[in-house]
C-alpha cells in the first residue's frame, strides 16, 4: 500500500516535557488533518523514527487511498509554510490549536520547529531567537559528510546522518530501488550526495533528497597516524619536532 512520512523536529535545548508537548501537538495536528482532508479514508499510523540528538519524530501513514495520503502530506507542508510566514491559518480550530501547541514550545532556548515532508521543510523560529538566520533555507546539489546512525524503510527508505561539523541529525531520503547504496554503511562515516537543503545563515545542512550517491569512508585503523612518521623532514639547523609542538602549546 502507498506510504509517506511526516517529520517534526525541534532545534535548540529541549527538555523531556517540552518534547512531549510538541509530540502531543504533532499527533493532534495529524489526527485533525486526517478528519479535515480524508475523513472517510482508513489510514494506518506508526512511529517510524525517534531521534534524541535532534529532538525529532517521524510518523508513517499508510493507506490504500494514495490520493488521500498525498493531500494530507501537502496540507501538512502548507500549514508549516503558513505558520513560518506568519500567515493566518484558514483551517478548523482543531488544526489551529494543534499547531499552537506545537509552536508553543518556542521559548528562545528552543529556537525553531521544523515541519518536514517530501514537499519541503518549513521552519518556525522563536521570537526570542536573535542568532544567525535559521529560518530561511536554500537547496542546491551538494554533499554532506557524517555518520549514518538510523536507517528505516517504513514509508520509504530514510536514514539519519549526523553531521561531523555540527553533530546534528540530517534527514536523508532515498528513492525506490536505491537500497543497495546503504549496504554496509550503517554506523560508519559516509559522504551523501544529492539535493542538500541548508540554513542560509549558518550553512548547516538539514536534509538531503534526490540522493545520487552514498560513499562510505574507509575506516581509520588505530595507530595509523604513525605511518606519517618521517613524512616531513626538518631543515638543517631548524627546530626539532618537540620544539615546534612546544612553541604551538605556549603561543
Amino acid at each position: 500500500m502507498p506510504k509517506d512520512t511526516l517529520t517534526l523536529e525541534l532545534e535548540g535545548s529541549v527538555s523531556p516535557a517540552e518534547f512531549a508537548q510538541a509530540a502531543a501537538g504533532f499527533w493532534q495536528l495529524v489526527s485533525a488533518l486526517q478528519k479535515h482532508v480524508a475523513p472517510n479514508a482508513h489510514i494506518d499510523w506508526t512511529v517510524s523514527d525517534l531521534q534524541a540528538g535532534s529532538a525529532s519524530e517521524t510518523i508513517t501513514c499508510e493507506s490504500a487511498e494514495s490520493a488521500e495520503i498525498q493531500n494530507l502530506v501537502k496540507e501538512y507542508h502548507a500549514i508549516g509554510l503558513a505558520r513560518s510566514e506568519a500567515r493566518p491559518l484558514a483551517y478548523p480550530s482543531s488544526i489551529v490549536k494543534a499547531v499552537e501547541k506545537v509552536t508553543g514550545v518556542l521559548n528562545g532556548r528552543i529556537t525553531a520547529v521544523r515541519f518536514d515532508s517530501r514537499y519541503g521543510i518549513a521552519t518556525v523560529t522563536s521570537p526570542k531567537y536573535k542568532g544567525p538566520d535559521i529560518k530561511h533555507l536554500a537547496t542546491t546539489f551538494g554533499a554532506v559528510t557524517g555518520r549514518v546512525q538510523t536507517v528505516t524503510n517504513r514509508g520509504g527508505l530514510r536514514f539519519t546522518l549526523y553531521d561531523l561539523l555540527n553533530d546534528k541529525g540530517i534527514s536523508c531520503y532515498l528513492s525506490e530501488g536505491q537500497e543497495e547504496l546503504m549496504r554496509g554503511v550503517w554506523g560508519h562515516v559516509a559522504i551523501v550526495e544529492g539535493l542538500t537543503t541548508r540554513e542560509t545563515g549558518t550553512g548547516r545542512p538539514v536534509s538531503v533528497k534526490q540522493i545520487s550517491d552514498v560513499q562510505r569512508y574507509a575506516d581509520v585503523e588505530p595507530g595509523s597516524f604513525r605511518e606519517a612518521r618521517g613524512a616531513v623532514r626538518p631543515e638543517p639547523g631548524g627546530m626539532a619536532p618537540e620544539q615546534i609542538i612546544r612553541a604551538f602549546r605556549d603561543a
